[in-house]
């Protein structure tokens, strides 16, 4: 692999006294294809800050604890590659490189992080990610569940977030549970410790879903969560909670809205000014517009206060007759910044929405013309829809969950291709390349966790079903369900998946509600594990063990 190293990334750091954090909502994604010989490698580092000094590492891994309040250095810079340059019109750094035709680095694993100054003055990274030279891997998987802390064993969880609130290099957890939060701290090899009673020791009453963000941008990660509700059953407001710098959290903010309740969030920085925003969601309750059925409220990032958005509470796409499941948002069209995509339903389906920003955080209802006539028009009952590149093509792909009891298991999943540079943000169906028919374990699926489980180069998808009645033994189905890309270590082709029935090591009769996961490297060793909530099951509430799934 040829060496570009057109800046020292100590020497990038030191450009500012301005501080770093990891995923600030969304503002920094690094991804690269695989490292096979005779292929072309191509790595983008993905922002919405056009214009400003990025650059990406490649190399060993490290945890360099910089002064704070500076960055968590994860990728040793010493006899690393190390490409440097801006964030361009199409919002990202871009590195092709024609590898030569012998293998590279068979077997070894390569560790990446992205760096970008904000136009704030504060530095911004990508997580960390791992390719693997000439992978052919068969990944294996072990049920861990056993060695967590016994709490998780206690309360209903809906959704995870994994991310270094202590600031020490390697993956923490935050779990939401419907009466508290659970804080589970790691030594960095995988072992998990509560820490629940000195990480949020007041206003911990749990939620349904939560997600993290550097409000403020001090260099630590903050969260926000919604879906939370009191001893008596009525929702609360959602709430915002600040970092210490060490990973103690303090309520910052209640976070009022015109709706009644509120149980889905999308985080990004969507009016472009450099600070990350928030979107709240429920889409069923009248908004402060007096518009029927308000979809979101949106709040504006100024300067770590999150401010809500009187534009968006009237604006004309804020208002249906359906319900919004969950969202993503990304930028499908490449020109800089965030659009949104909305997982949509309704009694008897309904189209999703997608949302084009016009880079000042005023948005453009395209449904009609961007997205493909979904179940003879009617558009299915989504639960879930998630942003990611799903066929290499360094275009945003859209994956889809749906709940159709009525239709066949091919329409209880969407894979929506992006037409990349002919039709930017204009997507196809590829019904074909992803859920086959009749599969009796696939019928009511209520979320998503996408990555690159074999460290091959492309996005593979776990998808999350409801316990439900099966039409085979055993009577109940339910459990997360891993689909291999194609593409790198599996031969095939790039945007094309496969069910593994290897995943899912505790077994068949094991099923419960699961709504979210996290992909995350838990041990430190550069492959991505799986830590699953469960929210509990049908004939029996009280299962409610979570899970997590060590990749081998």
């Amino acid at each position: 692999m040829k060496t570009t190293v057109l800046l020292c990334l100590a020497s990038f750091l030191a450009l500012s006294n301005s501080v770093f954090s990891q995923d600030a909502g969304n503002q920094a994604r690094l991804e690269a294809t695989g490292l096979y010989g005779g292929t072309t490698l191509t790595i983008r580092l993905h922002s919405t800050e056009i214009g400003q000094p990025a650059a990406f590492v490649f190399g060993h891994p490290t945890v360099l604890a910089h002064l704070a309040p500076n960055p968590v250095q994860l990728v040793s810079t010493q006899k690393a590659h190390i490409h440097q340059g801006v964030i361009g019109t199409d919002g990202e750094l871009r590195l092709e490189y024609a590898l030569p035709s012998n293998p590279i680095m068979p077997g070894k694993i390569l560790f990446g992080q992205g760096v970008v100054w904000n136009r704030k003055g504060f530095y911004q990274a990508s997580s960390r990610i791992a390719i693997k030279g000439e992978t052919h891997k068969t990944v294996s998987w072990t049920d861990a569940h056993a060695s967590l802390p016994t709490s998780n064993l206690n309360d209903s969880g809906s959704d995870v977030e994994a991310f270094d609130y202590d600031r020490d290099g390697d993956q923490d957890l935050l779990v939401s549970n419907r009466t508290s939060f659970l804080f589970y701290t790691n030594d960095g090899s995988g072992s998990f410790t509560d820490e629940t009673a000195t990480r949020l020791p007041a206003n911990n009453l749990g939620s349904f879903v939560t997600s993290v963000l550097d409000v403020d941008l001090d260099g630590d990660l903050d969260f926000v969560t919604c879906g939370t509700l009191d001893a008596n059953g009525n929702s609360v407001s959602p709430m915002l909670f600040t970092n210490n710098g060490v990973g103690v959290f303090t309520k910052a903010q209640d976070l009022l809205i015109p709706m009644n309740d509120s149980d889905n969030l999308i985080v990004g920085d969507l009016n472009c000014d450099g600070w990350p925003d928030v979107m709240i969601g429920a889409g069923s309750a009248y908004g402060g517009s007096g518009m029927p059925h308000q979809l979101v409220s949106l709040f504006l990032n100024q300067s770590g206060t999150l401010v809500l958005d009187s534009a968006a509470e009237s604006a004309s796409w804020n208002s249906s007759d359906e319900d919004w499941l969950a969202g993503d948002c990304g930028d499908v069209d490449r020109d800089g910044d965030l659009d949104l995509y909305f997982a949509m339903t309704g009694p008897g389906g309904c189209p999703n929405i997608l949302l084009l920003n016009d880079g000042t955080g005023s948005f453009t209802d395209v449904s009609a013309t961007h997205l493909p006539n979904m179940n003879y028009g009617d558009g299915d009952k989504s639960s879930t829809a998630r942003l990611l590149d799903m066929n290499g093509d360094g275009w945003l792909d859209v994956v889809v969950a749906n709940s159709h009891l009525s239709m066949s298991t091919q329409d209880t999943g969407d894979l929506l291709l992006n037409s990349g540079a002919s039709a930017p943000g204009v997507f196809v169906d590829a019904p074909n390349n992803w859920l086959a028919t009749n599969d009796p374990e696939l019928i009511v699926n209520l979320g998503l966790t996408l990555g690159d489980v074999d460290m091959d180069g492309d996005n593979d998808i776990i998808l999350h079903p409801s316990e439900w009645f099966g039409s085979s033994f055993p009577p109940f189905v339910g459990h997360p369900t891993l689909f291999l890309n194609q593409g790198g270590a599996q031969g095939g082709i790039n945007g094309e998946f496969v069910k593994d029935a290897a995943f899912w090591t505790p077994g068949p009769l094991v099923t419960f509600f699961t709504y979210y996961g996290a992909l995350f490297d838990a041990d430190s060793d550069g492959d991505l594990d799986f830590y699953t909530p469960s929210y509990g099951g049908i004939v029996d509430p009280s299962k409610t063990q979570d899970y997590l799934m060590i990749n081998g």
